[in-house]
């Protein structure tokens, strides 16, 4: 319990209070709590500020278009708030590689079938750090308000 207070910055008190319950049932997009945040060593942080990413496959619920175009707006939305500036590469390994797969993809997590996490993301570092993964078993839509948002 003071573990995840300390984690959100709320009040340590070690029990179950109102405001740890308020956080507690704020939705995580799946990520379980403090134990998966734990593992991050700390506030892990890019080394540059000059970020590359790239799309390795793409959901076939979207044109290849909307894919860059969504993926590049999200990443502006950060941009607009931070000193990270991303830039799109389409061959080699990028800080920041994006792709669709489905339950065991090649991490130690995989998905949970339809209607469950949407995606995951890692922290920044070396091998999969930074690495996001949408699970390509959910339907996406471009520039759509339906469907599930965390």
């Amino acid at each position: 319990m003071k573990e995840m207070q300390r984690f959100f910055g709320i009040k340590v008190t070690g029990t179950l209070n109102q405001e740890t319950l308020e956080v507690m049932k704020k939705p995580r997009c799946g990520i379980p709590d403090v134990a998966a945040f734990s593992t991050f060593g700390g506030r892990p942080k890019w080394q540059t500020n000059k970020l590359t990413y790239m799309i390795v496959n793409y959901t076939p619920d979207m044109s290849e278009a909307e894919v860059d175009d969504s993926i590049k707006r999200a990443l502006q939305v950060w941009a607009d708030v931070t000193p990270l500036r991303f830039t799109h590469i389409y061959r080699g390994t990028a800080d920041i590689m994006i792709s669709f797969g489905t339950k065991y993809h090649g991490d130690a997590f995989p998905f949970d079938g339809p209607q469950g996490v949407l995606a995951h993301a890692f922290a920044p570092s070396s091998g999969l750090g930074g690495d996001a993964h949408f699970y390509d078993d959910d339907f996406f839509s471009f520039r759509s308000s339906r469907g599930k948002f965390c």
